[in-house]
């Protein structure tokens, strides 16, 4: 009996030690709604900071420009072909991205080259010997013979030679109704024997009545009267025969001269539609719209040939173009290009494109780089380095340094700049101490520190 009340109160101790921890962890636990609330509560938060940096500041204007040829000159098919002849493309010994130079052949239509010669204007018609004007100027200096502005032999045979050398017969001049008589010489030269041989008769017949004169009056029989007419009439008969022969002669030498010039005019001439002018010695093929066996129509085009120095352009709004001056470097991406390019504005329209669209600019259209109403002032950059001619008319972004620092500086992020009692100050962490400092140039999210700064890596408070 005594045991089993010894095991009743263990086991009563033990409840009560269990319950009165119960009681102690719950009061522990518990909590107030106030303090429930208060406990969901964020701590305040603390300071933000940022590094104390040295480097460039720069303010960039991001556009999207397309690499292009700044000159570029079509080459189209005849306006009109020989009788019988059809405009057939018969050969095509370029591709888009190819670089002649001239004189190169770019086309081959009915069996006939195209041919490309260095000269500042095109040859509007065609020209044949004997043939003058600027036109004729430009073609000898072309081709590097003597500028005489007068279509000469030396201008002849140095365009025959130019066809021979790129495989070529060169082009003939017929000269309708022009043909030469073939004794229109001969009756000249025969009548130069006779004024020589009738002045010499005359002459001779002269003489010899003079010289009867003088025999008379040396005699006792004549007069000095016969003598002097004797001697006029010799003096006649000489300026006769020097006249006449002097007209023979001039008669003969007119005629062998056009006789020469109409042999001329059958030779080697200039076909405007065979040579084409371009301005650059060297150019880059920047479309070929032709494919062999093609039949064309009249002007339709076959290739486009460009400046080999390839060049960027965009279209900008008046506020854009008031930003740019020509010598500020630009940067050039794409994904399409090996790799970034960097360039320098070189020129900033002053007026407004009145042409828009497809017309104003091919390559550019081509990217929707076209001026418009909203961006109608082109801009062109020029590249540092020279991408691959098969760039022309890649899309890219031009990003131009509109105005910077140029070298590194000591700058924060604007927002760790304060006002505080009147100064420009920056706060560095954990110390907390003000920096008095005098802001310069900001751009991109940084201000410049141009005194007062603390030292570079120093972490500062921003807000």
């Amino acid at each position: 009996m005594a045991r089993r009340a010894t095991w009743a109160g263990v086991i009563l101790s033990a409840l009560l030690v269990i319950a009165v921890t119960s009681l102690v962890i719950a009061s522990r636990n518990s909590v107030s709604a106030t303090q429930a609330a208060a406990n969901a509560t964020p701590p305040p938060p603390g300071p933000t900071s940022a590094e104390v940096e040295e480097r460039p500041l720069a303010e960039t204007l991001s556009v999207r420009g397309v690499i292009t040829a700044p000159t570029a000159v079509t080459v189209s098919a005849p306006v009109s072909a020989a009788d019988g002849v059809r405009s057939v493309v018969t050969g095509l010994p370029v591709q888009a991205g190819s670089v002649l130079t001239s004189p190169a052949v770019v086309a081959e239509v009915a069996g006939r080259p195209v041919i490309t010669v260095e000269s500042p204007g095109a040859f509007y018609r065609d020209l044949a010997f004997g043939d003058e004007g600027g036109d004729v100027s430009q073609l000898q200096q072309a081709l590097g013979v003597r500028d005489t502005g007068v279509f000469d032999v030396a201008t002849q045979d140095s365009l025959s030679a130019l066809y021979e050398t790129l495989g070529y017969a060169a082009p003939e001049n017929d000269a309708p109704g022009t043909a030469t008589e073939p004794d229109t010489i001969q009756p000249l030269a025969d009548a130069l024997e006779d004024a020589q041989a009738n002045g010499d008769a005359a002459l001779a017949a002269a003489e010899l009545v003079l010289g009867e004169a003088r025999a008379a009056r040396d005699g006792g029989t004549g007069a000095d009267a016969a003598v002097a007419q004797a001697q006029l009439q010799v003096d006649t008969a000489r300026a006769a025969r020097q006249r006449d022969i002097a007209r023979a002669q001039r008669d003969l030498a007119a005629e062998r001269e056009r006789v020469r010039r109409e042999e001329l005019a059958r030779g080697t001439r200039l076909d405007a539609d065979e040579v084409v002018a371009v301005p650059f010695a060297s150019t880059t093929v920047l479309d070929v719209s032709a494919s062999p066996g093609l039949e064309l129509q009249p002007g339709q085009e076959i290739v486009t040939l460009g400046d080999p120095t390839l060049r960027a352009i965009t279209y900008v709004n008046m506020g854009e173009a008031q930003m740019l001056q020509p010598e500020m470097a630009v940067s050039i991406t794409s994904s399409t290009l090996p790799a970034a390019l960097t360039g320098t504005v070189v020129s900033v329209a002053s007026e407004p494109s009145t042409v828009s669209g497809e017309a104003a600019d091919p390559a550019a259209a081509a990217i929707g780089s076209t001026p418009s109403t909203e961006r109608p002032y082109r801009v062109e950059v020029e590249l540092a380095e020279q991408p691959p001619s098969s760039s022309v008319g890649t899309g890219v972004l031009l990003t131009v340094t509109v105005q910077g620092t140029g070298a590194a500086v000591v700058a924060v992020p604007v927002v760790a700049l304060q006002r505080i009692d009147g100064a420009d100050v920056v706060v560095t962490l954990p110390d907390r101490r003000r920096w008095e400092v005098e802001p310069g140039f900001t751009a991109e999210g940084w201000v410049e520190l141009r005194s007062g700064a603390p030292p570079v890596g120093s972490l500062v408070e921003t807000r």
